[in-house]
Formats: C-alpha cells, sequence, structure tokens
C-alpha cells in the first residue's frame, strides 16, 4: 500500500473514522498516545511504536497566570516528551502508520525537532531508512545521535525549498515523502494532545500554540471535534496561534482575511530566533484557515524582543521553553492585554523544549543545484 497524502481531485488525504469506534475510544491498556489508537490511523494496536510520545503533564500554572492576568492558565509540557518536543507524537504515529502499509524508506524534511523525534523512531525500527535533509537555519538543532539507518545532510537553503528538494529527492529514488503538513499522521497525532487534556478533566475556552505550518492547533481541534461526536459534553476552544513577526505569514494571510497565502507574503528568508517554526511558505494555511474560522480563532504576531523577554515569563513555571514556546507565551501575553481573553477563561498553553544534549553534528551540506544523485551519495549515514 502507498503512502498517500493527496485524493486524486488534489485535496489532502483526510481521516474518519466509523462510529462504532468511538464509543470505546480509549484503551486503558496501552501507553501514551496509543491510548487513543481507535482514533488514530492504523488498524492494528500491533504496531503501536511506543517512542514515549504523549501522556505530557498537564498543570495550572499559577505564578504565570498571576503575572499575565489569567485565573485558570495550565501549561500542556510538551517539553517532557523524550524528544522535549511535540513532534515524537507525529513521529511515532508515521512510524506506525508505515510499518503497517508497508512504507520502509522515506524521506523527511526538518528544521531540527521533527528531526529529533524520526531519528528516534528510525533507533527502535533497523529495518526502516530514513533519509532526513536538513535547512541550514536547522544546523545547531542536529545535536543528537544519528544511527547508521539514517542518511542525513543539510541543504543550503530555506524550510520551503528544502521541502520541494526532499520531495524531488524521494521522487528520484523512487521512495515515499513523508510530506510534513500534508502527511496525514502529522495532523492525526496531535489529536492525542485533545484527549489528554480532556481525560485530565480541563475544558478550555482557548489553546494557545506557536506556529510553523499549524499542524498542532489543527489536529487538536479536530481532537475536540471529534470528542464531541464520540457523545461528550465538551466545546472545542477557540485557537490562538502565534507567529515570530519575522517570519509571520499565516497572521498575515489570516488578518486579511485569504484563503490562501499569496507569493507577496512568502517570506524567502526568515531572520527569527525561533527557527523550528520560521516556515515562510506554509502550504497548509488554506486548510488552517477554515479551521480557524471554525473555531472563532485568532492569530498573533510578535516581535524578537518579546519572545527574549518571554524568557523571564517561563522562569516563574520552571519551563524548559525553546524559543518557539516563548513565542507562544508571548502571544498570549499580548492577546490578554487586548482584552481577547478574559481573566476567568480557562487557557491551555502548548510549551515545548527542544533543548537536547551534544554538540551539533557536523553533515555534509548540499546546495539547490546538487542532483538527487550528488544528495543520495553525499548523504551521512548508510544500510
Amino acid at each position: 500500500m502507498e503512502h498517500s497524502t493527496r485524493c486524486v481531485c488534489g485535496g489532502l488525504v483526510d481521516v474518519k473514522y466509523a462510529s462504532d469506534s468511538l464509543p470505546e475510544w480509549v484503551d486503558r491498556s496501552k501507553p501514551g498516545i496509543w491510548r487513543y489508537w481507535r482514533l488514530l490511523p492504523i488498524m492494528d494496536p500491533g504496531q503501536c511504536t511506543d517512542l514515549g510520545e504523549g501522556a505530557t503533564p498537564l498543570f495550572k500554572a499559577d505564578k504565570l497566570g498571576e503575572v499575565l492576568g489569567l485565573r485558570n492558565l495550565w501549561v500542556k509540557d510538551e517539553s517532557r516528551n523524550p524528544t522535549a518536543t511535540f513532534k515524537v507524537r507525529e513521529a511515532g504515529l508515521t512510524f506506525a502508520r508505515f510499518r503497517e502499509i508497508g512504507v520502509h524508506e522515506f524521506v523527511v524534511c526538518s528544521t531540527g525537532n521533527t528531526a529529533a523525534g524520526f531519528v528516534r523512531g528510525a533507533s527502535r525500527f533497523s529495518e526502516l531508512t530514513l533519509h532526513l535533509l536538513i535547512p541550514l537555519l536547522g544546523r545547531e538543532r542536529i545535536n543528537f545521535h544519528i544511527p547508521s539507518n539514517v542518511r542525513a545532510g543539510f541543504v543550503g537553503t530555506d524550510y520551503f525549498r528544502t521541502m520541494e528538494i526532499a520531495n524531488e529527492y524521494a521522487t528520484h529514488l523512487g521512495i515515499a515523502f513523508e510530506g510534513g503538513f500534508e502527511n496525514p499522521c502529522r495532523r492525526e497525532s496531535m489529536k492525542a494532545i485533545s484527549f489528554e487534556i480532556f481525560e485530565a478533566g480541563v475544558r478550555p475556552d482557548f489553546y494557545v500554540q506557536s506556529v510553523g505550518s499549524g499542524v498542532g492547533p489543527y489536529g487538536v481541534h479536530k481532537g475536540f471535534t471529534e470528542l464531541e461526536k464520540t457523545g461528550m459534553r465538551i466545546k472545542p476552544p477557540h485557537l490562538v496561534c502565534v507567529q515570530p513577526e519575522n517570519c509571520a505569514p499565516i497572521v498575515e494571510a489570516y488578518r486579511r482575511g485569504l484563503e490562501d497565502l499569496p507569493p507577496d507574503l512568502i517570506v524567502p528568508t526568515p531572520n527569527t530566533m525561533a527557527s523550528t517554526i520560521a516556515n515562510g511558505n506554509p502550504k497548509g494555511y488554506r486548510y488552517l484557515k477554515p479551521v480557524l474560522d471554525e473555531a472563532c480563532g485568532i492569530a498573533e504576531a510578535v516581535t524578537e524582543k518579546e519572545i527574549v523577554d518571554a524568557k523571564g515569563l517561563v522562569r516563574l513555571e520552571r519551563l524548559n521553553s525553546e524559543p518557539a514556546a516563548l513565542v507562544a507565551v508571548a502571544g498570549l501575553k499580548k492577546v490578554v492585554e487586548s482584552g481577547y481573553i478574559d481573566r476567568s477563561d480557562v487557557v491551555v498553553l502548548n510549551n515545548s523544549g527542544g533543548y537536547r544534549n551534544g554538540p551539533p553534528k557536523i553533515l555534509s551540506v548540499f546546495s539547490t543545484e546538487d542532483t538527487p544523485l550528488t544528495i543520495y551519495r553525499g548523504l551521512t549515514g548508510g544500510r
């Protein structure tokens, strides 16, 4: 079976579930995100990968809430995942799906956090081969062991162009391209955050997260929507998507009420400390936009100074927060000050760490002029 991300009509492949699977949506015998395998795109629970992903702490952040003026601020601490971010959720489900449908070799593009998650998966399943292409802005993020079944290298361009090259590379080799936002496993895995919040007894009015492509809020909204279909008394929260001003195409497009991202909003050379969300051409915007509309959400941008200032705020809760997470904190502060969020509203803030021990890895660097064959021969690693 092939890994399909798009329908013959050109639209994204989405996943629907049989209604008889909804009443028994929790399998308490499984760990992490796999408690919810009946609402994930796998048929055989035996394929559950268990990379240690999911079941992260959700705690009431009274100190941070007091400073921000919120009585009911909760932090979903995704920095407690094995690779310090929620991206390992996406990797875990993708590996389970690929093993189930017989995909044994595939290509991934990442600025660092996704790479950490997928490399963790590859280290657990040596029979799979992972080809990993990283834009140069992710150089400092590749500071973890790379096993022999991972072929990895940097491409001297931005994230969007590296994605294009990764797709061309996969086509040339005749192997699967994982697809980023287009990979349904990415979006579906993020539903587990909604399910974990619900099981913890928290009913948020707002969910706040920084975004590069929008996979997180998209999946979280879908998760809460599916909970409604199980008969649970839950209303999906309003979404607050935050980006750095130096790379905020989603924010600008949504503020203009645009259905798709126009060329003039593409950011060819993002320059922000929040490098893991520096996606200057997020193709997923056209799909995130209707989700934001349905959730009565908003999109906010923050300056580099506001990102730096947020470091002092997260210290109140002793959080391990990477710059992308600081973007979300800074955005929440602005939105509260604007009056959009009331002091009594229940707010859940997504926090990710992204800091991993070890020096940056020295990998081969390729230009946009290199051929797929040249890149293949030059990637670090081997079968």
